[in-house]
């Protein structure tokens, strides 16, 4: 009885998965008709840059692939950035750092609060980009502490495992 319960549960659980994989397909392809609906019929249709991360930022939000949004979230921060829409990549970036916080991706979190902070130096908000700058100035301090110990401790073991192998 137990293992039919537990193929019925697997089996439940699988259509679940299946169900979110599927909507998420339908989104994307839902996306890539109002592109070709928008664009030019005489043209070849290619997605913008803009429209591929938009894209690939519901599939990763749907699936729950929470570092790929992370990810998406930041480039689409540098993205608005780039075309002069500070505020939209402020709120790009604040959602990439809660994502990479809650991750625990220290790395991450200092490349977005580089971003924040050249997006506040743009809007003349020396303060905040101060802040973001010295905050992820702190986290890649701490990353390269971490990585020089690591180093050190594999030396020290080298060291030991050679001794160890001439004795």
């Amino acid at each position: 009885m137990l293992p039919v319960l537990v193929f019925l549960l697997a089996t439940f659980r699988d259509s679940l998965r299946a169900r979110v994989g599927l909507q998420a397909e339908v989104l994307a392809l839902r996306h890539q008709l109002l592109v070709l609906q928008r664009r030019n019929q005489k043209r070849r249709y290619q997605l913008s840059v803009f429209d591929r991360l938009l894209w690939v930022w519901q599939i990763a939000r749907d699936a729950n692939i929470r570092r790929w949004e992370a990810g998406i979230l930041g480039n689409l921060g540098w993205l608005y950035a780039t075309q002069g829409q500070k505020q939209k990549a402020l709120q790009s970036f604040n959602e990439a750092l809660l994502l990479y916080r809650d991750l625990e991706d220290q790395r991450g979190e200092a490349s977005i609060l580089y971003g924040m902070a050249r997006v506040n130096k743009d809007l003349d908000e020396l303060s905040e980009a101060l802040s973001h700058i010295e905050s992820a100035l702190s986290i890649i301090e701490k990353l390269r502490t971490r990585i020089t110990c690591a180093y050190q401790e594999l030396i020290l073991a080298e060291r030991i495992a050679l001794s160890e192998m001439w004795q």
